[in-house]
């Protein structure tokens, strides 16, 4: 069964590359895109995305894998603005809703120094992360994408905000002050996204 959908996605694929138009400024107007995150810090954290298009405007789903001191995962859903330009490559505007779980491992830390062995979350036997504490928040930024052909590369910088929404101590919640510096919920964001568009 698993490789019927995988023929299955390969065909549509194939009928997208096919009918995808390229305009006379070299940019191919595609309907779907699918990218990787951040491929050069995949040691932190890894996941991918599925853009969907229509003119001027994407809408774009993700889903990102965090495997570093504050482990989780991170979905989120995004709106695209792309400017109009006689260009290759295309500015962008975005607004984006995230919505995540995170724990806190202190072990991944001890690079640093930190040796209190604090984890918070849910563990299974061989501590390996389960589960932890959920947060929601949005944002909103600029980018670039750059087109060629049937690939592309796009990067992005903005703000969000962020805030736990599940039942968390006080301790736990100071403990979570670097994720909204550094981590899944950092004020300051810049990724880099990379992929197929069809």
């Amino acid at each position: 069964m698993r490789k019927l959908y995988i023929l299955c996605l390969i065909v549509l694929c194939s009928f997208q590359v096919a009918s995808a138009r390229v305009d006379e400024y070299g940019r191919r107007h595609y309907k779907i895109a699918l990218g990787v995150t951040n491929p050069l810090s995949a040691y932190t954290k890894y996941g991918g995305q599925f853009e969907e298009r229509n003119r001027n405007v994407s809408y774009v789903f993700s889903y990102t894998k965090y495997t570093g001191a504050y482990p989780g995962y991170q979905i989120g859903a995004e709106m695209q603005f792309y400017m109009r330009t006689r260009s290759k490559h295309q500015y962008y505007m975005y607004l984006k809703g995230v919505l995540g779980d995170a724990g806190f491992d202190s072990r991944k830390l001890s690079i640093y120094g930190d040796q209190s062995g604090i984890l918070i979350g849910n563990y299974d036997k061989d501590l390996k992360y389960l589960s932890g504490n959920a947060y929601g928040g949005g944002g909103l930024g600029f980018g670039r994408r750059y087109n060629y052909g049937v690939l592309f590369i796009r990067w992005n910088l903005g703000v969000k905000g962020c805030a736990i929404i599940s039942d968390a101590s006080k301790e736990e919640k100071n403990i979570y002050r670097l994720m909204f510096a550094t981590g899944p919920a950092s004020i300051i964001e810049f990724n880099v996204h990379m992929g197929l568009q069809l």
